[in-house]
């Protein structure tokens, strides 16, 4: 919108000093996450009590891995993240800052935002001119991106903590396409449909009817490594080999080339991926291997070129293959004339008229990992629920709705209805509802099938990420829920000491202070562990995010049944 070009983020967390995320999990569910959490922790270390730490602060309208991290957070629904982004640009502006921006952009007279706080974010991006950094989610609307960009090129962290770069070798996702794709098939315009991998007909928007409109098409054909709820509906299933059996080749955020390379061959004769397109757009059948290879040669052919191969394969990259970031000519004059034609909503969700949220699931993510038992069993970060997906409310909300915790409810949203549980969670924005995608598959497995609810089926293609209009009705039944958070309570018990920057700086030794040892008696000899290697786990709490990874890594290392 504002460049005039579609360009990648490359966010250099490391660098920043005062982080301001916009409902970006940008710790966990964003893409990029394992560099964010690298560059971002790096921030956190302390060798000394005289030591800096970075600062963030977080608006969002659930409680994220992200938001758990952060110093300052406040909650919002998502639809007023954008209206607030506009109300912090106008307090920037105030400031000094200059953005150019019109006060009449956008019409913030109905909100009632904690304009200290606001001014207080604004202050601290300020004293930290390209030091500081703005992340908006991938939920929130193209404006509330676009303001971000010219926020940070006009607080100087351009270049400093975030880059732009041109995107190569990609194709961007569309639900325009999706829904163009679904009109042909309804129409008889699509005689031969090839699906490389994905599940349209669990999770194709809803008003995209995509299982009824398959049965339209003469010849339908799915790349898949299980049969699937899409693969159930085609006339031909081809298995298609798991990513760790397949060759193939990515570019990175940054644009460094890298040639995937399989860790075993594969188990049941699938297809790789990158054989299949070659014999779909060549209309011959090569091995994965003498494909990427022909293709690395093409591009980075001449000299030794036997030497660069081998080295690509053994360093798992190729050096030199980065871009260069995009010099960028920003258009505040696009942002202001998109807005003129497509206001941003501003009203705010209330008791008769809930908004309504969507996000993947910390686990399954869309639904594809919902036959492994790891994952499904593993404890959401934030909510500590397994094995199912209710839907998610404050405790206000709650109350004045009379729910309580596993009591079902039937929503009603868009003409579509769906009944799922009550979770209760503390710092959910009020008159917010949050529905977890990637549950209630029918074609998963024998671990997957039936597990949760789809609410998928209320998610159309106009309102992919939020929207407004839910109501909710009791059903007088409830659901027993899975819920961890009482395992992992303290009970009382100082397992875990924490203290702000101010006081560990003055009193660094509080947490060897603050409790009281009784002596520790045996009740039968102990055994001696003072010789050989001694062995111990450290866990930096300024770091951790709580991603659960080394939760799952252990699980998978040591073989632990479901």
């Amino acid at each position: 919108m504002v460049f005039g070009a579609a360009l990648r983020p490359v966010y250099a967390y490391d660098k920043a000093k005062v982080i301001l995320s916009l409902e970006s999990d940008f710790l966990y569910e964003e893409e990029e996450s394992i560099t964010a959490m690298k560059g971002f922790s790096a921030g956190r270390r302390t060798r000394s009590e005289k030591d800096e730490m970075n600062r963030l602060y977080v608006v969002e309208n659930m409680f994220t891995t992200t938001g758990g991290m952060a110093d300052h957070r406040l909650r919002l629904q998502s639809r007023q993240i954008a209206p607030f982004a506009f109300a912090l640009a106008k307090e920037l502006q105030n400031q000094g800052v200059a953005l150019d921006l019109p006060d009449s952009v956008v019409d913030l007279s109905g909100q009632r935002f904690n304009q200290k706080w606001i001014a207080a974010v604004a202050r601290d991006l300020i004293r930290n001119r390209g030091k500081s950094l703005l992340v908006a989610g991938s939920r929130q609307p193209e404006p509330v991106h676009a303001l971000c960009a010219l926020i940070n090129r006009a607080l100087g962290n351009e270049g400093q903590t975030i880059r732009y770069m041109a995107l190569q070798d990609a194709v961007l996702p569309s639900t325009k396409e999706t829904a163009a794709l679904a009109s042909a098939m309804a129409n008889g315009e699509v005689e031969t449909l090839v699906m490389l991998g994905g599940n349209p007909v669990y999770n194709a928007p809803v008003d995209a009817n995509f299982a009824d409109r398959l049965s339209k098409v003469k010849n339908t054909i799915h790349f898949s490594s299980h049969v699937d709820e899409t693969s159930r509906l085609c006339q031909w299933h081809v298995p298609l080999a798991h990513y760790l059996e397949s060759w193939g080749d990515v570019r990175a955020a940054d644009g460094t080339v890298s040639v995937v390379q399989p860790l075993i061959q594969p188990l049941f004769g699938g297809v790789q991926e990158v054989q299949a397109l070659h014999l779909l757009a060549r209309g011959k059948d090569a091995k994965s291997y003498d494909v990427v290879r022909d293709i690395f040669k093409k591009k980075f052919g001449g000299g030794d070129f036997e030497k660069r191969w081998r080295r690509a394969l053994n360093k798992g990259v190729v050096a030199g293959t980065e871009s260069r970031p995009v010099k960028t000519s920003l258009k505040t004059r696009a942002l202001v004339d998109y807005l003129r034609y497509n206001p941003l909503p501003v009203n705010a969700a209330d008791a008769n008229n809930l908004e309504i949220v969507f996000r993947p699931s910390p686990a399954l993510h869309d639904g594809r990992h919902a036959n492994n038992g790891w994952l499904q069993e593993m404890p959401d970060p934030v909510t500590k629920l397994t094995w199912d997906n209710p839907v998610l409310m404050s405790p206000a909300t709650a109350e004045e709705l009379g729910f309580k915790n596993e009591d079902v409810v039937r929503l009603t949203y868009g003409g579509r209805t769906a009944e799922l549980p009550v979770w209760i969670v503390p710092g959910h924005a009020d008159y917010s509802l949050t529905l977890t995608l990637g549950y209630g598959r029918q074609a998963a497995g024998r671990v997957g099938d039936g597990v949760g609810f789809d609410v998928y089926k209320l998610r159309a293609a106009n309102e992919p990420f939020m929207g407004l209009g839910g109501r909710l009705t009791p059903t007088f039944t409830t659901y027993p829920i899975a819920n961890t958070q009482d395992h992992g309570s303290m009970e009382g018990r100082p397992l875990v000491l924490e203290a702000g920057m101010e006081e560990y700086r003055h009193h660094p030794e509080f947490a060897a202070e603050a409790v009281e040892h009784l002596p520790n008696r045996s009740l039968w000899d102990e055994r001696e562990y003072n010789t050989g290697n001694q062995w111990g786990m450290v866990i930096d709490l300024s770091a951790c995010s709580g991603c659960n990874a080394c939760v799952v890594a252990c699980q998978s290392e040591n073989n632990i049944p479901v």
